[in-house]
């Protein structure tokens, strides 16, 4: 960021430019997840989480709030990270008082 504010890069394409970034990075990891389910584990969704974590504070920092709807673009993976978390006995559990 403080790169392209030293070139004078104009806001509104360093907004783009985050905005573009966090959805490929959320692409690609939501992809990732997909397609290796040995992965998905609730010790990797505690990582994802820090990592996301990371990535909001930085967002949140005074100097950079006018990125910090790019991070929006992450949602999607915050919820899958959450949904990891879920332990798969207790969810067969509840799937057969259900049915």
């Amino acid at each position: 960021r403080d790169l392209l504010v030293l070139y004078r890069v104009p806001r509104i394409v360093v907004k783009q430019l985050f905005c573009t970034l966090t959805q490929n990075l959320n692409a690609y990891l939501f992809q990732y997840l997909i397609q290796t389910p040995t992965i998905c584990t609730p010790s990797n969704a505690f990582t994802i989480k820090t990592r996301l974590g990371l990535l909001s504070d930085w967002f949140s920092q005074e100097k950079n709030k006018d990125f910090c709807s790019a991070y929006a673009q992450l949602k999607p993976m915050d919820e899958a990270a959450v949904v990891l978390f879920v332990d798969r006995e207790s969810l067969k559990e509840w799937g057969n008082v259900v049915a």
